[in-house]
């Protein structure tokens, strides 16, 4: 009540040691709220600083909604693409947003049995150092005929070297496939496949076709999976699980073939 009525208020802040600014923010806030007022407020900022506007959120959850199976990553690139004109939010930023929304699934961990293979695994630390190649599975294309999804993907920056439907899983068809994709990017350090055909037969010399004797004779080491166990190369068969969603999305929009 002494702030209220005093005539010298600065003396007043001196006999509480306060400033004279904050004797006034009290007062203010007295007059204002009442007794109320006198306690500590929050710090806490009203609005977060990495706080998206609804404009934002919107967009990601629009384009999450269109892309299902898509995570944070490729989301955002596509936000960058359509939207990129201001600043860009965060990785974890998007990933929060999507949690947020329940549009996220948790990924079970599968516990990793030890391979029994001699040969060591060779580790991705660098692009080029491990190539790992698969078929999708034969496809029908726009005009019947079955065609065979060949996919190559660089291990360590998961890049995508190649989707090509070719004709067939022969040899020398696969194999001017690779010599394209030797001269674009060179030879890897390693490749991964499966026990497959072209790949590797059961009764050939260590497995080999003419193809994988081609890639030893570039000096290229070969890394093979267990017989009947795809998660060995569990990253591509990832790929090929984004591929059939991707697809059967693009078929249930706009009905054809591959």
């Amino acid at each position: 009540m002494k702030a209220i009525n005093s005539r010298n208020f600065g003396q007043l802040c001196r006999e509480y040691g306060i400033s004279r600014k904050t004797g006034y923010k009290w007062r203010e806030r007295f007059v204002a709220q009442g007794l109320t007022g006198m306690q500590e407020a929050s710090r806490r900022p009203h609005r977060h600083s990495e706080q998206l506007a609804e404009e934002v959120v919107c967009r990601i959850v629009r384009l999450k909604a269109a892309h299902a199976y898509w995570g944070p990553v490729k989301i955002r690139e596509l936000y960058r693409r359509k939207h990129g004109g201001g600043q860009l939010p965060s990785e974890s930023s998007f990933k929060r947003v999507l949690e947020r929304a329940g549009l996220t699934r948790k990924r079970r961990l599968r516990r990793r049995e030890p391979s029994g293979r001699l040969q060591a695994e060779v580790r991705a630390d660098q692009p080029n150092a491990l190539w790992t190649v698969d078929f999708k599975g034969w496809w029908r294309g726009n005009d019947g005929r079955r065609v065979e999804p060949l996919t190559v993907r660089d291990a360590f920056s998961r890049f995508v070297l190649e989707m090509h439907a070719v004709a067939d899983a022969k040899t020398a068809t696969v194999g001017r496939r690779f010599e394209k994709l030797f001269e674009a990017h060179g030879l890897p350090l390693a490749m991964r496949t499966d026990n497959g055909s072209p790949f590797a037969c059961s009764h050939g010399l260590l497995g080999l076709t003419r193809l994988s004797a081609w890639w030893l004779a570039l000096g290229i080491d070969l890394v093979r999976g267990r017989p009947g166990c795809p998660q060995d190369n569990g990253a591509h068969e990832r790929l090929h699980l984004d591929i059939f969603r991707e697809l059967e999305e693009g078929r249930t929009a706009r009905p054809g073939g591959f």
